[in-house]
This record gives C-alpha cells, structure tokens and sequence, in this order.
C-alpha cells in the first residue's frame, strides 16, 4: 500500500528537509566541480580517454562530417592529447574505417550542450570551433549537473511515496556524499554513469507512474528510456527488471502482476517496439562503418568465474573505499510488502554479478567501482529501508556518529584520488593503510605500493654510498646499472637497508623501475620501485625512499641496484643513498 508522506512533514522556515538537501547536494556538486576546475588553471579536459569515446561522435558527426575513418580525430589528438595514444577508443578495421568501441547513446544526452558550445564557439575569434576547445569542455562539465540535479529532484519525489523527510534527506545524503558518486558528475562528469543515472531516475518513475494508471504513452517512454540506456552500456539491458518485476513482494502479488502484464499486452509490445527503434541508429552505424549490423567490440564475460575484489578487494573494491553501500545490500532484507522489493531482488543481484564476472574486473581507472553508480538510484530504495528501519530503534543514537564519519572518509579519499594520493588502479591493503586518512603520506609510504617491507622506528646505522650526478638512458626493455657493491648476510640475522635516489625522467617515465636487490651464487631477492607513483611527474626530479631486508644466512654477495625499463628511457639520476639501519 502506497503512502504519500509530504503534507504531514516537519518542515524548516516553510521549507521541507529533503528540499533544502536537494538544495544542499546542488551547491556543493556545483562548488566541486568549480573547485576542480580552478586547480585545472583553465585546461580543462572533459573528452579524454573513456569520454572521447562517448563523445566523439558529435564533433565527427556536426564539425568534421566523418564518423568512419575519424582522420580528423588523429589532428585532433596532436594538439589536444585526447586518447591515451592508442585509440583504443575506435578500432581499426580492414576496409579502412575506425569504428567505435562505445556507444552512441551519451553522446545523443550530450547534444544540448555540444549544440550550445558550438554556437558560442562559432560566434568567437577567441575559441576554435572544433569541437574540443575551451567551451566544449565547460559546456559539457557543466552541463551533465542538469541531469544530475533533475535526478534527485525526481529521486526526492520517489523516496517520498515510501519514506518520510528525514529518511529522505538521510537516503539522498548517503547516496550524494558516500559514494563515488560525486565524483562522476562533478569531477570525472564525461564518463557514461551521470547520464544513464538520470535514465534510471526517469526508467523508475515512469513504472511507479504506469502501474498507478497504466497507459500506452507511459508504456512507450519506459520502452525509450530502456532503449536509451543500452544504447549509453549495453549491459543496462538488464533495467527490463524493473518494469518488469514492479510491485511484486511475494506469491499473490507475483500472481497480480502476471494478470496486469496479460491484461496489458499491447503495451508490452509498444514498449518493447520503442525500445527496438531507439537502439536502430546503433545498429545503422555499425552497418554503415563495419559492414555488419551487430558489431562485436570484444567484451568478455566469465559468469561461473567471478572476481569478487571488485567489491571487496583492497585494489578499488566497492565496499572497501565507498563502505557505505553496504547499506544498500544490507537494505535488501528491509524490504518486506515494498512494491519495489521484487524489481530490487532481481535486478540488483544480476546487476551487481554481471559487473563482477566482466573479464577486466578492473573498470579502468576508477574510484571505488565506477560500473555500480548508475544504478545508485534503485538501490536508494533498499539504501532508504534500512535507514527507516535504524531509525526506529536504539540503534540510532550510534549509528549517526557512525555515518558522519564514514561520510567524511568517502569526501577525504575522493580528495585523495584527485590529488594522485590514491591511485585510480593498483591500490593494495599495505599502502591503503598507511594513507588512511592522511594528508600527507612520506616517500616510505609511497613505496608500499611495491613493497610490504618497513621498518618501523628505524634509525640509520652507517651509509653504505652516496652516487652524484649520472645520466642514464636505457632501450626498450633493458636496464642501466647503477651500483654494485660486495655485501656480507650474516646467518640467523636481518640486516635493515634504505634506499633514497633521485631520478628525473624524460622518456620512460610510466614505465620504469627503480630495482634493488641482493644476489649470491644461488639467490636472489629484488625490489622494484614504480618511478610513476603518486605525486611524481615526468620530466622533474622525483624522489623515492623504500626499505629493504636483506635476506639471512646466505653468506657473501652483492648489493646491486639499477634501472629497468619496457621502453625507451631518457633521464639522469641526481643522488643515489643506501643506509644500514638499526
């Protein structure tokens, strides 16, 4: 039984709570993404890397009249370094066309606002109208908080028919500032999850709506809004459960339900027939540059195989950087006589298993998982159960403090990852630990990354080198020597050393090593140092400080330290320290 909760709320000054919050979220989504834009220094870069590929269909398609060769697009990546420099983005085919690895469905919500910097663009002497100068960038930064504040307006409308004000105001809160989800709409807002977010508001909405009044226009906008989202990620495909499995919470409703779907047939069939019109131009594009109307863009799937680091491994697992969604999972047990309950069951387990059985479980680079945020608004139901549950209880009085700071670690982290603190890939338990809410972790922390060796409270006993100046360069795959040194292990006793050194690269940067080790006739331990780790920059001076554990008992050897590489290397060390610690 529905309940419209609005009129009998608390409010504050004539205005209710979850309003001010939207208000609230709005400001701050808004003061984030000013706030990144003025640390860019006005470079700022929307369509890059998964964006271009998103994106690019319109300036192909409106600017340079080409979206199957896309020669203009390798132009376009000498000036503005768009891709990564692989394309991976649009793939080579035989008969001379690159076709597009991602859909074509952001960039059809991305129109408005390409339509709008293209205006001003060609109106001005000072911007080229090119489709990735400056107010191309602000246009679309800017412009993905409109979806981004209309889904919570209509989000707000939803949870109200359940909950009361403050659940509300807690759901959304919980949803807007302890999650990732901030990050992509007001940092990383060229990504595809902001706008397939609004699609899910929208997909949820007109459900509720239909199932209230069933009616063929509402039948029809469910089938596009479906057909929009697969057109924006395949794998949203799966948002027919919504729909589909709404108001069903046990046997008799599921029984109902199969009774409205047979009484409705016709709709069904408009729903989906719209939903098959709206993916056409997808399949129209694939013929028209490929030559087939189905195109495989090389996807994988390992179903009975799945990695479940992406929600709990401490590389950028869902639970473990945005804890608070497991709230959200916790909710489903919260769900008893909701209308929601079946369409939450069903499509956020498939969901949630279609994103962990992906074969590059790693999403890219990422905060938390990425893949899960466009769905965040059917798990605000679930996220809102458990919050009215907690609510009338004992619980309470602990769980806000609890939440309070939770909410605090997610925006501290999310400061972290912008500020190259914490990596978008290759995060471990070791390093998470040591920056754990810490603003400025040393190079011995930065070297956790790639070693679990650390001495704690060490004092340097004796150094063993000091190395000025040298110039070091280095072919693809080969290393330089750096020093090379007799070195005795003594039996039943570690011996402790530090590694400090200086490097500046010029090529090579993103892949070298920094790698020390001990070596005699019959063993061999080396470690190896990444040069690209946080905070460090090509072409300056970078230092790097790691401890090492000389392994016991293996007699006379050599201490040996040099530089590997997987390409080119050009670059110069300035000083090269070892210490014996105590």
């Amino acid at each position: 039984m529905l309940t419209n909760l609005t009129n009998s709320q608390p409010k504050l000054f004539g205005w209710s709570y979850s309003l001010i919050t939207i208000i609230l979220l709005t400001i701050f989504s808004l003061g984030v993404r000013m706030h990144y834009t003025q640390l860019q220094k006005g470079k700022l870069e929307v369509t890059t890397w998964d964006a271009l590929g998103y994106y690019a269909y319109l300036p192909g398609t409106f600017i340079h009249k080409d979206i199957s060769k896309m020669d203009w697009l390798v132009e376009k990546e000498k000036e503005y370094n768009l891709s990564g420099g692989d394309f991976y983005q649009f793939q080579k085919l035989p008969n001379g066309n690159r076709v597009g690895k991602y859909f074509i469905g952001v960039s059809i919500m991305e129109l408005p606002f390409f339509l709008t910097a293209h205006l001003y663009a060609s109106t001005s002497d000072k911007y080229e109208a090119d489709g990735f100068s400056a107010p191309y960038q602000y246009s679309l930064a800017y412009g993905v908080l409109l979806y981004f504040v209309l889904s919570l307006i209509l989000l707000r409308k939803i949870l109200l028919r359940y909950y009361n004000e403050i659940v509300t105001s807690i759901t959304l809160i919980i949803l807007v500032l302890g999650t990732n989800l901030i990050q992509y709409t007001s940092v990383d807002s060229g990504f595809c999850h902001s706008f397939i977010f609004f699609l899910y508001v929208l997909v949820i909405h007109f459900t509720i709506k239909w199932h209230e009044f069933p009616t063929k226009g509402k039948a029809i906008l469910i089938g596009i809004i479906i057909g929009f989202s697969i057109i924006c990620r395949p794998t949203e495909v799966l948002m027919i459960f919504i729909p589909l499995f709404w108001g069903v919470y046990d046997g008799v409703s599921f029984r109902k339900k199969w009774a409205l779907i047979r009484r409705y047939r016709s709709h069904i069939f408009l729903a989906i027939l719209f939903c098959f019109i709206v993916i056409l131009p997808q399949l129209f594009y694939w013929k028209w540059v490929s030559g087939v109307w189905i195109y495989n863009v090389g996807s994988k799937w390992q179903f009975l195989d799945p990695w479940f680091r992406v929600l709990f491994g401490f590389e950028k697992g869902w639970f473990i950087y945005t804890p608070l969604t497991l709230l959200m999972i916790a909710g489903f047990f919260f769900m008893k006589n909701k209308e929601f309950k079946g369409t939450v069951l069903s499509f956020g387990l498939l969901n949630i298993w279609l994103i962990i059985s992906w074969h590059d479980w790693r999403y890219g680079g990422t905060y938390s998982n990425r893949a899960l945020v466009q769905s965040y608004p059917l798990l605000a139901l679930p996220l809102g159960a458990i919050v009215s549950s907690i609510n009338k209880t004992f619980l309470k009085s602990s769980f806000y403090p609890i939440l309070v700071y939770f909410l605090f670690v997610n925006l501290f982290q999310i400061w972290q990852y912008n500020r190259g603190i914490l990596l978008n890939d290759g995060m471990n338990l070791q390093y998470y630990s040591a920056i754990y809410l810490n603003p400025n972790p040393t190079l011995q922390d930065f070297s956790l990354l790639d070693t679990k060796e650390h001495l704690e409270k060490s004092k340097v006993k004796e150094s063993l080198l000091y190395l000025g100046f040298k110039e070091i360069q280095c072919t693809k795959k080969s290393s330089s020597l750096l020093y090379l040194k007799d070195y005795a292990s003594l039996p039943q006793k570690e011996r402790w050393l530090q590694v400090e050194t200086t490097i500046q690269s010029y090529k090579g940067f993103c892949s070298s090593f920094l790698c020390f080790g001990f070596a005699n006739h019959s063993t061999r331990k080396t470690t190896s140092i990444r040069l690209n780790r946080p905070l460090a920059k090509a072409e300056h001076p970078n230092s790097y400080t790691f401890h090492y554990k000389v392994p016991s008992g293996l007699g006379q050897g050599k201490l040996y330290c040099f530089l590997k590489t997987n390409r080119q290397f050009e670059g110069n060390i300035s000083k090269l320290r070892i210490f014996e610690l105590e």
